[in-house]
């Protein structure tokens, strides 16, 4: 039986090059979704901080009017 080394290394070279590129993109659409959920915890942490200085500011009319 003949094998035909080229023929195996090539094969090879395209499964490895098939397999680099999906983790590649799992990397890339993970890193997509780390952005996303920063940007989310970001606007959520600015919300908190808003809702807090709103019933702050409430308290000191609150006090002021009386």
């Amino acid at each position: 039986m003949i094998i035909n080394i080229s023929f195996l290394v090539d094969e090879v070279e395209k499964r490895l090059t098939a397999k680099c590129v999906g983790i590649i993109e799992e990397h890339t659409a993970a890193e997509h979704k780390l952005l996303l959920l920063e940007e989310r915890n970001e606007a959520y942490t600015k919300s908190k901080s808003i809702a807090k200085l709103e019933q702050e500011l409430n308290i000191l009319l609150h006090i002021r009017k009386e």
